[in-house]
């Protein structure tokens, strides 16, 4: 019995592995369309801001297209599970079953950062850290906040040239983390329920179309920033 769970557990975690670095590779794609694209777009359209949207999304649509084929866009509920790293949660037992303490660890701690209120996952992080050695296996790399509680670790215990470099890499990754978001914030791709590209050839609804659409995207890019700061808790401001 413990030998087929384990064998399962091999699976599992296998094919976990594959979704995530699959997801990884897909949004990276998907930035780099949209990146490419909306240059392109932009003179075509004469800096018409609506314009360059709306046939920046048909290129995207087209270069994603030429990428993964079909089908285009993914299920809701998984870019949902995505976002919150729900696979973690997977992930993080199936190492467990097959004695992977150290690997659950880190997969135990990345599911916990997006999911700080889950009792069974705090749990699971005291666990394994009670009965496995911490090797630092990070599943994802560090990002902005991260990099930047590091360095001021390393600040406090006066370890000055490694917080110089660790502080100006913080200020990097927070601005490409920023601009990413921001990337995806004027893609329909994958972002939005049932989500349109807007009929250019339908008059009477153009100005809705608009005001529509350009909130939408204001509106997701204010919140880039928020969504970035709001994880910096121990300073009063991350800049």
């Amino acid at each position: 019995s413990s030998g087929i769970n384990a064998e399962y557990g091999d699976l599992t975690a296998y094919y976990t592995e594959l979704a995530i670095a699959d997801k990884r590779y897909r949004d990276a794609m998907l930035v780099k369309c949209h990146s490419r694209c909306s240059r392109s777009t932009l003179s075509e359209s004469n800096h018409v801001y609506f314009l360059s949207l709306v046939n920046a999304e048909k290129c995207t649509r087209k270069c994603m297209k030429n990428i993964f084929g079909e089908p285009l866009q993914l299920p809701l509920w998984v870019i949902k599970d995505f976002k919150s790293r729900e696979p973690y949660s997977f992930l993080q037992y199936s190492y467990y079953k097959t004695e992977r303490l150290a690997a659950a660890l880190e997969a135990a701690r990345v599911h916990l950062k997006y999911n700080p209120d889950s009792d069974m996952m705090q749990k699971n992080v005291r666990y394994y850290s009670s009965v496995a050695e911490d090797i630092s296996l990070p599943h994802e790399q560090l990002d902005s906040s991260e990099t930047f509680k590091l360095g001021m670790q390393k600040y406090s215990g006066g370890e000055y040239s490694i917080s110089t470099h660790l502080f100006n890499l913080s200020l990097s990754l927070y601005m490409t983390e920023i601009g990413r978001c921001k990337t995806l914030c004027e893609t329909g791709f994958d972002q939005y329920i049932n989500r349109k590209i807007p009929n250019l050839e339908d008059t009477n609804t153009f100005y809705e179309q608009f005001v529509k659409l350009y909130h939408t995207v204001m509106e997701c890019r204010y919140k880039c920033v928020y969504k970035f700061d709001k994880k910096i808790e121990s300073t009063e401001d991350y800049l």
